[in-house]
């Protein structure tokens, strides 16, 4: 990923961070579902991390799966 495309990316989580505090702040009503809401948002932002090795999920050399 270039420095560009994560830049931007950071951007957009800014804003979605910055839209659900002034919605809080200003008294919403469900405070709960604003920062759910959120962090569902912000999920596919985030740069995407292997886990398979870490889980033990990951082939091990000389496995033909």
């Amino acid at each position: 990923m270039s420095d560009k495309t994560r830049i931007i990316e950071l951007q957009r989580q800014i804003k979605i961070c910055r839209e659900a505090l002034t919605k809080i702040s200003c008294g919403a009503y469900s405070p709960e579902a604003v920062a759910a809401d959120a962090l569902y948002r912000l999920f596919p932002l985030d740069p995407k991390n292997d886990l398979a090795g870490i889980c033990g999920h990951a082939n091990r050399e000389g496995d033909r799966r």
